[in-house]
């Protein structure tokens, strides 16, 4: 076997160092860029938090929305204002142990034009309703015309539901 000069070593050293350097670089910098594209877009769960909340309120069949116990179907868009009055939202999501939600339920009755309140868990609501501003709370807002089933029958309403998530 041939033994290499210094000179032909160094060409060889610098050969192997010039092609693999600028290779691992640019794999680093794509794994960077795509590691801070998955925090940003897929990581933020905001959307998919309030949609489950929404979920629970309309399609639970213990929640404030009709449900004909003999088709088992759920109409969310027909509210029982006695299931509305009666409910205590706080059980429903375990905000107890966790403190991770909380909102405001708006009822209004657009014929009788009374207003009906329901809160998940209350006193948390009340305190985190001003540091929505903040980075660490996230609020949500959502309006929808329902109708609510009263002992006089249906009536035309809106609903208007305010909901400050926890970012932790």
């Amino acid at each position: 076997m041939k033994k290499l000069t210094k000179q032909a070593q160094t060409f060889t050293i610098l050969q192997y160092y010039a092609i693999r350097i600028p290779v691992i670089l640019i794999l680093v910098v794509i794994f960077i860029y795509v590691s801070s594209t998955l925090e940003a877009r897929a990581l933020s769960g905001h959307d998919t938090r309030t949609q489950i909340v929404l979920n629970r309120i309309f399609y639970s069949p213990n929640s404030i929305t009709v449900y004909d116990e003999i088709s088992g179907r759920i109409n969310p868009s027909v509210v029982d204002l006695n299931k509305f009055r009666d409910i205590t939202l706080d059980s429903a999501f375990s905000t107890r142990l966790t403190n991770a939600i909380t909102g405001k339920l708006d009822l209004k009755d657009l014929e009788n034009n009374e207003t009906y309140e329901a809160y998940i868990n209350k006193e948390q609501y009340n305190r985190w309703k001003h540091y929505t501003k903040f980075e660490q709370y996230d609020n949500f807002i959502d309006r929808r015309y329902v109708l609510i089933l009263t002992d006089e029958g249906l009536h035309k309403g809106i609903i208007r539901i305010n909901f400050v998530l926890s970012n932790d």
